[in-house]
């Protein structure tokens, strides 16, 4: 599967590459730049420039239905559903560079019990290295580096909360990552928006005690090693009017296995009936359709749903997701009339506790 998500990175990579030029149209000059709050997980391949803002706050509505095991096939489990709030800021630092802010809180419930948790803190910075504009048949392509801090509970749980009360992951989460885009315009005032995504986070290393994120019991006390992880997004916009316009991505997740040393802990009647800590490696793949109304060119809202369809030791979920995009001031010159925004960067939610 791993020879495959590479193959399916760079067949997309070929088709930017043989797409790269804008399709000319004698009425251009007539036509505005497109209107996109960007899809629901694939960044934007633009930095936001100095003296300008982008801020989106998102919703992920999971619900958790079971989990994928080794041999793809998926098991059912209690149903476990996660309200995630995030709130995407991104100021411009330079013509070339932006930082990110994103912090986030959860509401969990599954089996009569809930709570509510803040959730790990992110901080990302983007590089602009080349710029596509309406003159030019350059893609447009970004850099960035984000580090996730542990802000969230992880560790210690509650045996009575069944996960509730977790909100973190316990590790500093160092991710690198690139965005390719391009747009065209194959039809008169019709345009279309391609993103490709690709990204590798390295965690640090976690001590855990109790019931914790990675699993364990109420004697717990390990040290534990996620595993890193890879992947891709490659996502599409396509404006029906300068109002309207449909979006998906497709993503696909590897992680390495999760280790640990140290004592895992003992059963107790409130703990699963095998006391597991760690994860084997694991796949996921995933679809977000999504459709965005955009007010004008500094506001748009988006909905759609993101679940997944194949995984190998993931959860299994779907998730309703709603985002309102602003973008300001607007500047009014060419340079960035076709800049794109939004996503989330595949990270909304959790991805059902991903």
């Amino acid at each position: 599967m791993v020879k495959n998500l590479f193959l399916v990175l760079g067949l997309a990579t070929s088709c930017f590459a043989a797409t790269g030029k804008h399709i000319e149209s004698s009425k251009m000059e007539e036509c505005p730049g497109p209107w996109f709050t960007g899809p629901l997980l694939a960044p934007a391949g633009h930095v936001v420039p100095k003296g300008y803002i982008n801020i989106e706050p998102y919703v992920f509505y999971t619900v958790t239905t079971g989990n994928y095991n080794s041999n793809w096939k998926t098991v059912n489990l209690p149903n476990f559903t996660s309200a995630n709030f995030q709130f995407l800021l991104y100021i411009g630092i330079t013509e070339w560079a932006d930082i990110q802010l994103i912090p986030q809180a959860s509401w969990n419930e599954t089996k009569g019990v809930s709570s509510l948790e803040l959730g790990d803190f992110a901080v990302e910075f983007d590089v602009q290295a080349m710029e596509d504009t309406k003159h030019n048949s350059l893609p447009g392509l970004k850099f960035y580096v984000r580090e996730n801090f542990p802000t969230g509970h992880y560790q210690k749980r509650d045996p009575e909360k069944f996960t509730t009360d977790v909100g973190g992951s316990g590790s500093f989460e160092t991710t690198f990552g690139f965005v390719i885009t391009t747009t065209h315009e194959p039809w008169y005032c019709h345009f279309l928006n391609l993103r490709l995504n690709g990204f590798i986070t390295f965690p640090t290393k976690v001590h855990v005690k109790g019931l914790n994120a990675y699993g364990g019991a109420p004697d717990t006390d390990a040290t534990v090693k996620p595993g890193l992880e890879w992947g891709g997004i490659f996502a599409l916009q396509y404006n029906f009017t300068q109002n309207w316009a449909f979006a998906v991505d497709i993503e696909g997740i590897y992680g390495n296995k999760t280790t640990f040393k140290g004592f895992p802990g003992t059963f107790l009647p409130s703990t699963p009936p095998n006391v597991f800590l760690g994860n084997p490696s694991n796949v996921s793949f995933g679809i977000a359709p999504a459709i965005e109304y955009n007010f004008n060119e500094s506001v748009g809202i988006i909905g759609g749903v993101w679940l997944t369809f194949a995984g190998r030791n993931t959860p299994h979920f779907y998730s309703g997701v709603i985002a309102i995009n602003y973008y300001g001031p607007i500047a009014k010159g060419e340079r960035h009339k076709y800049r794109t925004r939004g996503g989330s960067g595949g990270s909304g939610g959790g991805g059902g506790g991903r």
